[in-house]
């Protein structure tokens, strides 16, 4: 009976001093490795967010920049010697001509136009006339004996004959009679943490540079993208021949937030005269 009473005695004291901290102590452990683990799965999946972010917007810059090196006039793309901008000549349009023009194997006379084959005119402005450029150096000048002259004034369309802004002879003929119309350059750059494309500027013969292209007209600059940095250079060109596409490397890091990823996109481009 008096066991009993002590048993019962010791159930009516609860728990000891000892007993509570250990508890209490156990469920602070809990807490900090629970709300430990809260915090990284929250951070873990904000920073997923944020490089989803920075993947979409590179993505999108990426591309406007593909869709639109991809129609450039062949061989017409060049980049700076940081590798910080890449400047190319949209095509307007292209034609078949009828017959050889003047170049430096026929030896025929300065010509003012050539015959075509109808065609019409694309998006942009008619600005310059080219045939069987192999080099970027053979469109950017101004010389008698380039690759490009300038265009003359059109006549409504279809088009069968283009004129020349002046009296002209070729450097070669195409292998496929083609002749291009191009616009006015265009680049993209890479400048104090932006992406930045020019349009409409006058056009240049001296060797490209970084940044705003300058001259008169000055054109216009439109930024594309924010937090942009070169990784390590951001255009690479890799000129191509006559049976061999050039190539286009893209090399851009996009920031914000504490957060960076390093985009890469080869662009595979078109350059048979």
């Amino acid at each position: 009976m008096r066991g009993r009473q002590r048993f019962s005695n010791r159930r009516e004291q609860g728990f000891t001093l000892i007993e509570i901290i250990s508890v209490i102590i156990l469920l602070s452990i809990v807490s900090v490795i629970g709300g430990r683990m809260i915090i990284t799965t929250t951070e873990s999946y904000n920073q997923a967010q944020s490089r989803s972010k920075l993947v979409q917007k590179g993505r999108q810059s990426i591309e406007r920049m593909v869709r639109q090196l991809r129609i450039a006039v062949p061989n017409s793309i060049r980049v700076s010697a940081t590798g910080n901008c890449i400047e190319f000549m949209p095509v307007v349009a292209g034609a078949s001509y009828l017959s050889d023009v003047a170049d430096t194997s026929n030896g025929a006379p300065l010509q003012n136009a050539i015959a075509t084959a109808p065609f019409t005119l694309g998006l942009g402005a008619a600005a310059h006339v080219l045939v069987a450029p192999l080099s970027s150096d053979e469109i950017y000048t101004t010389a008698l004996l380039a690759a490009r002259v300038d265009v003359g004034a059109l006549g409504a369309a279809p088009i069968t004959s283009v004129p020349l802004g002046s009296a002209h002879r070729f450097v070669r003929n195409s292998i496929n009679q083609r002749v291009f119309i191009g616009d006015a350059p265009a680049r993209f750059c890479v400048e104090a943490a932006d992406l930045v494309y020019y349009s409409g500027y006058e056009f240049n013969t001296a060797a490209l540079g970084d940044g705003a292209p300058g001259g008169n007209p000055a054109g216009s600059a439109s930024l594309m993208s924010q937090g942009v940095a070169a990784a390590p250079a951001a255009f690479v060109l890799s000129p191509g021949t006559q049976d061999r596409n050039s190539t286009v490397d893209i090399h851009l890091q996009y920031s914000e937030g504490g957060e960076s990823v390093v985009l890469n996109h080869t662009v595979f481009i078109r350059n048979v005269p």
